[in-house]
């Protein structure tokens, strides 16, 4: 009897704020991800760095609470063991903890996906930040504004994702709108 091949173990670390938002967050690209790997039949762990800082921390002042969100992410890296890592603006993860799980694991590919506009100043700094640590990393911008990162390492280009079980809405469908276009988001 053969056996199927083991199912990849995919860790998802980035932002929930479960506790922030109560749910109201779940058209996240973090939450569309988690479902395309499932149904790609990989196995999928969660973990956030945010939630976990917040509980953590006293006052629930987040950057006391990073150190040990850093410690937990080892911790849960030791017993899930990860083939792939995913990181979604993970930014209270240190490259000395990456580090250190590439040194206890090194077969572990390590990706980054950044969603924000890498439009100079902080945001192109996390995106530099994680293309220096990471095997390979994705912005949803192209272009000139992308191509500028790629002296820190692997980067590409990953369009925001559609979930069909996230994206129910048929606006299309509907023929009296009053814009063709919208967008909802910062320049």
């Amino acid at each position: 009897m053969q056996h199927p091949p083991p199912m990849p173990r995919v860790l998802l670390v980035g932002f929930s704020e479960r506790n922030k938002y109560f749910g109201t967050f779940f058209y996240a690209t973090l939450h569309k991800l988690r479902n395309g790997f499932i149904r790609a039949g990989s196995h999928v762990v969660w973990f956030s760095d945010r939630d976990i800082a917040d509980y953590h921390a006293p006052l629930r002042y987040r950057p006391l609470g990073a150190r040990t969100a850093n410690a937990k992410l080892i911790q849960l890296v030791e017993t899930v063991e990860p083939d792939v890592i995913c990181l979604m603006h993970a930014d209270l993860i240190t490259a000395e903890t990456i580090d250190a799980i590439r040194h206890r694991h090194p077969r572990v590919k390590i990706i980054s996906v950044y969603l924000d506009a890498l439009s100079g100043g902080r945001p192109s700094d996390r995106f530099r930040r994680f293309a220096a640590t990471s095997d390979a990393s994705f912005a949803t911008t192209a272009g000139a504004a992308l191509s500028a990162h790629a002296t820190a390492g692997a980067v590409g280009f990953v369009p925001n994702p559609i979930d069909l079980s996230v994206e129910r809405a048929c606006a299309y469908a509907a023929h009296d709108h009053d814009n063709d276009f919208f967008f909802a988001g910062k320049p």
